[in-house]
């Protein structure tokens, strides 16, 4: 399967790419902390066209494909795994409207307006375990079942974005890996430490695949084994990105303790994994 970009969506990828690294890598922690996600971060989303990746072109919107909003997503998980969930659940809703009955309610949610009207409660996103910043209302656990149609969005953009938090989070432990010394050697010299950066590259590659594979084939049943996978993988690579820090790991001073939590986060509101498997085994009882 030939998953090769065109013009268009290495457009939107580089326009998500420099916007994870320009506007939310710097402020992200920050945000996490205070337990809110600044109302111009959605406006701007919404001018850079990230909020209206699959609406047809008709209806003001970039016309594009699954596969463009899982690559968008994952690019901003890097970076927030809050605002890369906002993101998912923007094309989620505006999945479910209709083009025609329902413009000003899809224009608010592709400029941003909505989004942005939802996380003006800054304190409601305090004390939650990850996507700190998001209101409760829209860090929920989705009403639609894994294998319906309206769920597919949900569930590409959350295995996306588990892809890019576990993604960020091997960068960030092969970096201090580099750079820590023990013993008179970098961390990276010892191969325990080798052998968990290479299982979490792996995990990480293998997530990708299936995420794009499931984007590009649209298969509902393909989504649901790729966030499956995704959900077990991501917390895994996290986690022993953390122990790599060593008691570091566990002060935001480091990003790797706010990608864990937001990956955790992520797989209880995304879908329930058992939810994932279970429509996974009844397309291969039913095949």
């Amino acid at each position: 399967m030939d998953f090769s970009l065109d013009e268009l969506q290495r457009g939107v990828v580089d326009a998500a790419r420099a916007f994870a690294r320009g506007r939310l890598a710097p402020e992200a922690s920050a945000w996490d902390a205070s337990g809110a996600i600044p109302e111009s971060v959605w406006s701007e989303l919404g001018e850079l066209g990230l909020l209206s990746i699959c609406v047809p072109e008709a209806a003001g919107g970039a016309g594009m494909d699954a596969l463009a909003l899982t690559l968008v997503v994952e690019e901003l998980a890097r970076a927030s795994g809050a605002v890369a969930w906002g993101v998912v659940l923007a094309a989620e809703a505006t999945g479910d409207l209709s083009v025609t009955d329902a413009t000003p309610e899809l224009d608010a949610l592709m400029d941003g307006t909505r989004l942005a009207e939802a996380c003006r409660d800054a304190a409601e996103g305090q004390g939650r375990l990850g996507l700190r910043g998001l209101p409760r209302g829209l860090a929920r656990v989705s009403a639609a079942q894994p294998c319906e149609p309206a769920h597919m969005h949900r569930q590409l953009g959350a295995a996306a974005a588990l892809v890019g938090l576990a993604d960020a989070a091997t960068d960030a432990a092969l970096e201090y890996a580099r750079e820590r010394r023990q013993f008179g050697r970098p961390l990276a010299a010892f191969q325990a430490i080798q052998f968990k950066l290479a299982d979490a590259r792996t995990g990480v590659a293998a997530a990708r695949l299936l995420v794009q594979r499931a984007a590009a084939s649209n298969s509902r049943v393909q989504a649901s084994a790729a966030l499956a996978y995704a959900s077990g993988m991501a917390p895994e690579a996290c986690s022993e990105s953390l122990q790599i820090h060593g008691g570091y790991g566990y002060t935001t001073d480091f990003p790797v303790e706010r990608q864990l939590r937001d990956a955790t986060a992520l797989t209880l509101v995304a879908s329930t994994r058992a939810q994932t498997r279970a429509c996974v085994t009844d397309a291969l009882l039913a095949g």
